[in-house]
């Protein structure tokens, strides 16, 4: 049996669908049909072309309120999560990689209060 001789990859491996977004503007319009977007009514409003600003809308609906009545941390913070990843990629040098590897097993943040 012969070897083969090993497959250098990139750092940063990009799927089908995300090597489609190469404009800013396909850019911006995926982003607006993403799911966890559009469930929430997180919508990108304006996107320069070197992806160095960035700007997003939130409304205040009675979806995106939480129990004491300000925008729900979790929405506030799914629309500002993907953009650092993609402006840091988008500026640094190439073959430099952003991110980790997917873990396997779940992730548990600490949910517990400490009682005062």
């Amino acid at each position: 049996m012969s070897s083969t001789p090993p497959v250098s990859r990139s750092p940063q491996r990009v799927g089908r669908l995300k090597a489609l977004a190469t404009s800013p503007r396909a850019l911006r319009l995926g982003m607006n049909l993403w799911p966890p977007f559009l469930g929430s009514g997180i919508r990108v409003v304006r996107m320069d072309a070197d992806l160095r600003h960035v700007r997003v809308r939130l409304r205040h609906t009675p979806l995106t309120t939480n129990y004491v009545g300000t925008l729900f941390g979790g929405s506030l913070f799914a629309m500002t999560d993907p953009f650092w990843m993609l402006m840091v990629l988008r500026d640094w040098a190439r073959g430099m990689s952003c991110g980790t590897r997917p873990r396997r097993s779940p992730s548990w943040p600490p949910a517990a209060v400490p009682r005062a």
